[in-house]
């Protein structure tokens, strides 16, 4: 079966989501309006740790997003060892429990542990070559996004 009514996301969302994977466009999106989705590269997981540290401080202090209304979501668990962009989360209170939200914390988790359920503010993060060759990946995450959606992900235009 094709769902090609889109109920949960902003058509800036969906459409950014479809056309990044190669999926078919919904026919229908129930909220048409919406922020268009902000994508950053960066060279590596440090600077990628910077670039999601000050994503956090500008929506929650600047943009009074509450905590709760966030997640951030990757490939892999932020204690990989390998995910050395969770250093990016230093300054906030997280919440690993994905199904539940819980005042003053930004939930973190796998995108593959997310999927089914919802936020309002998604980031996507520690994207790299890997996940380059699993658009699903980006298609699940993404999706996830009611109203808000940030990429952020190594170059790999280089590759």
């Amino acid at each position: 079966m094709i769902l090609d009514h889109n109920l949960r996301n902003t058509q800036p969302i969906g459409t950014y989501a479809a056309e990044q994977t190669n999926r078919p466009m919904p026919s229908v999106f129930r909220v048409t309006e919406g922020v268009e989705p902000v994508r950053q590269t960066s060279t590596d997981f440090g600077e990628m740790a910077q670039q999601l540290r000050q994503l956090l401080k500008q929506l929650i202090h600047h943009e009074a997003i509450r905590p709760e209304q966030i997640v951030v979501l990757s490939p892999y668990r932020q204690s990989n060892s390998t995910s050395t962009w969770a250093d990016g989360l230093r300054d906030v209170i997280i919440n690993l429990d994905m199904a539940t939200s819980t005042a003053g914390q930004v939930r973190v988790g796998t995108i593959h542990g997310f999927k089914g359920l919802e936020a309002d503010v998604v980031i996507l993060v520690g994207l790299n070559q890997h996940a380059k060759h699993h658009p699903e990946w980006l298609y699940v995450g993404a999706t996830r996004a009611r109203a808000s959606l940030f990429v952020l992900a190594l170059d790999l235009s280089t590759s």
